[in-house]
């Protein structure tokens, strides 16, 4: 994200992110609000909820608001590994053991399956932006 200078030069522009707090992390959001309007965007992230979960949901509508005027033409939430230490403080704090439980089980991720999946989107966002 910080290599690129200009984003106007971008027909369409994937955006990835590891869901932190069930939220964007302050890097990939400063890279996001400068994304010109009426762009085509498709997010994808990494989190260690469940696929489909309230906590992945909650950081694309996040991302989304960022970019109001921008076309999403979709998003892609994947599973990823947490990592333990984090695991371990979570399962400590009554409001995230949920969260912490959940996520002992993206050990593993992103496996085959999911970057499979990943590419069927990716493929899916293309082909939805040429025919537009």
């Amino acid at each position: 994200m910080e290599d690129v200078k200009n984003l106007d030069d971008y027909d369409l522009i994937f955006c990835g992110f590891p869901v932190h707090s069930s939220s964007v992390p302050v890097k990939a959001e400063s890279f996001i609000k400068r994304i010109p309007k009426g762009k085509n965007l498709a997010f994808f992230a990494t989190h260690g909820s469940l696929r489909g979960g309230k906590l992945a949901i909650t950081a694309f509508h996040y991302c989304i608001c960022l970019v109001p005027k921008a076309k999403i033409l979709g998003t892609f939430g994947c599973r990823g590994e947490v990592q333990p230490a984090i695991i371990e403080k979570m399962m400590n704090n009554l409001e995230h053991k949920s969260w912490a439980l959940e996520a002992q089980s993206a050990v593993g991720h992103p496996d085959a399956a999911d970057l499979n999946d990943a590419k069927e989107f990716t493929g899916w966002m293309i082909s939805n932006f040429i025919h537009r």
